[in-house]
């Protein structure tokens, strides 16, 4: 029986794997396990991080350690196409890919998505200020990566150098055989479309996706990161609740809790983006030539 994954969505982070993750979760032909990130071939690298970092105990909990747990991710799930979504892979392209290589060999299908560098920096600071991880403004936070990444940070403190994607990109293309490159700005525009390539590209039928309007997993900067974290833990801790009420829509109730709490006056200052812009136009460039598709309208820079 063989207890490995057939394909694997390898990021890029906050470009919409978890709600990608979600779609092909749906599809009858196709599984993926939780934890939606295993980040088994680049346990090494996730296990070394800075007991410091504030995000560190969440992402302990989730590594998955040895060959034998990984395979049991997949076990009695023959009849399906199976696959997992770790987004750190493309980041960490360099140790990823000999490890994918080794258990999975060169011909494992490779889903990358990507999206417009300074949205995904915006995307990735949002999150981690709504989550209290981050205490800094905008233009601090980035003048602190580099000291940070040294101090063995985890990536999502890794603002700008995530946003880089043509060695990734191009590393995991001389890689493998099958590599299929897609765009959020494009899940975005036209799910349904974006989710039949996917599938078309997995071999599979294409499938309506009844959630493909829902995205999963988004970034927000709340007014109150208290209330936030209060209402995360009793919507975890307390599940119970909504089994013992049915009738009532708690989706729609989190969704107007999250109204509420949201800081829509968050903005980044233009000459900030101005700035990210320069760092980012030759990597861009090289990216578009590389994949020789043309990028969404957004990637203009």
């Amino acid at each position: 029986m063989n207890n490995l994954p057939n394909f694997l969505l390898v990021g890029a982070s906050k470009a919409g794997t978890s709600s990608i993750w979600h779609y092909l979760n749906e599809h009858p032909k196709i599984y993926l396990p939780r934890p939606k990130e295993p980040l088994y071939f680049i346990k090494d690298i996730y296990n070394n991080f800075n007991e410091k970092d504030p995000g560190y105990n969440e992402i302990k909990g989730i590594i998955v350690q040895s060959e034998k747990d990984y395979r049991k991710l997949f076990s009695n799930k023959e009849s399906k196409l199976k696959g997992e979504a770790t987004a750190s892979y493309l980041y960490y392209y360099k140790e990823a890919i000999p490890n994918i290589k080794n258990l999975l060999g060169k011909d494992v299908k490779i889903i990358i998505v990507l999206r417009n560098p300074i949205a995904k920096i915006i995307s990735h600071y949002k999150f981690y200020l709504g989550k209290g991880f981050e205490k800094n403004s905008f233009p601090k936070a980035l003048s602190l990566e580099e000291d940070r990444i040294a101090k063995g940070f985890n990536p999502f403190f890794h603002y700008k150098n995530q946003g880089f994607y043509y060695e990734a990109v191009k590393a995991y293309i001389e890689a493998f055989t099958n590599v299929h490159i897609c765009f959020n700005e494009e899940l975005k525009s036209n799910p349904q479309k974006f989710l039949a390539e996917i599938f078309s590209f997995l071999g599979v039928k294409n499938y309506d996706i009844k959630s493909k309007n829902v995205v999963f997993n988004k970034s927000y900067v709340p007014r109150s990161v208290l209330a936030h974290k209060i209402y995360n833990f009793i919507n975890v801790h307390f599940a119970f609740i909504r089994q013992l009420i049915p009738f009532v829509n708690w989706k729609k109730i989190k969704k107007h809790i999250r109204n509420i709490n949201s800081n829509n006056s968050f903005k980044i200052n233009p000459n900030e983006i101005n700035e990210l812009k320069n760092i980012y136009l030759d990597d861009v460039l090289k990216l578009k030539s590389l994949i020789n598709k043309e990028l969404p309208k957004s990637w203009e820079l």
